[in-house]
């Protein structure tokens, strides 16, 4: 890189207690960052669940990019929004949020476990999605919805980074990492496993297309933005997956540990461990970066 040329770039950090928004900015001296905004995240009670409240989280999010914009100027290149798996957006013919998204730690998936395991084995759903039985599971929270009028009249489904992404301007679209952790994408494909689709009662259509992390799927495109020119990307939008791209793994034997809210223990891999023994001791397989698998386990956490 040129002594006189900077990449600047912006990432927003949705966590499940926080949200962050990160000014990254390379050059010949290295990369520096800066945090620009941050923001508490507490789930809230309405319509008898708990839920997101994801239209604040977005005016929040848009304050902390004018931030940014002020500090940085222009000539942002591009933002990109992770978040934690398996919660989803719903919304309606015209792209209009249905609800606020209902978080994962609702009862709503109270006996869904017992309820698939009458439709498809335990084997056979680790051995196609790769993901182990987790009760907050976006296969368990479908479930409880199928044949609902709610579910029905639903045309989309977005996991939430990428809603959020969507709003900024780009293109609404499920990234792979994120889509990976919901139980319902093929563990070997990479695209909507069509059995366990079926099985929920519901359309692929409905989670549109799989695009692969780096995807460029816009720029910026909001009326309370002025952001000429910056792109928007979907990075690794689940949040282990974009800590573990900066992992410096030096063998085959390398082992990470993620910590946060969720605290995840795992190795990364070209191919994902379906094995009994996996399934078993709660592995799980979810897609990282270039092709590769995260097979890690929960483990204590923070919250």
């Amino acid at each position: 890189m040129k002594e006189s040329s900077t990449f600047k770039c912006l990432a927003v950090d949705m966590g499940a207690s926080n949200v962050r928004i990160m000014l990254g900015t390379v050059s010949h001296t290295g990369i520096e960052y800066r945090e620009i905004y941050r923001f508490a995240n507490t789930i809230i009670e309405k319509d008898a669940h708990e839920r997101w409240d994801i239209e604040h989280i977005l005016h929040e999010i848009i304050m902390g990019l004018n931030q940014a914009v002020d500090i940085a100027g222009i000539g942002i290149a591009s933002i990109g929004v992770d978040a934690w798996g398996v919660d989803f957006a719903m919304l309606d013919a015209s792209g209009k949020l249905m609800e606020l998204p209902v978080a994962y730690r609702d009862k709503r998936t109270a006996g869904m476990e017992e309820k698939w395991l009458g439709m498809m084995s335990r084997e056979e759903t680790f051995q196609r999605s790769g993901i182990n039985f987790y009760i907050f599971n976006t296969l368990f929270q479908l479930l409880s919805m199928k044949d609902s009028e709610k579910l029905a009249a639903t045309s989309r489904i977005l996991f939430l980074p990428c809603y959020v992404l969507s709003k900024l301007g780009g293109k609404a679209v499920n990234e792979l990492t994120i889509s990976s952790t919901s139980q319902l994408l093929n563990a070997s494909s990479g695209n909507w496993d069509p059995v366990i689709i079926e099985h929920l009662g519901i359309s692929s259509d409905i989670l549109g297309e799989v695009c692969a992390p780096g995807t460029i799927l816009g720029e910026v495109d909001h009326p309370e933005l002025e952001m000429p020119g910056t792109r928007t990307i979907a990075v690794c939008s689940h949040d282990t997956a974009s800590a573990v791209v900066s992992v410096p793994f030096g063998d085959e034997a390398s082992v990470f540990i993620s910590t946060g809210t969720w605290c995840l223990l795992g190795i990364e891999s070209d191919q994902p461990i379906l094995s009994q023994d996996a399934l078993e001791e709660g592995f799980t397989n979810e897609r990282g970066y270039g092709g590769s698998y995260r097979c890690l386990k929960n483990i204590v956490g923070l919250w």
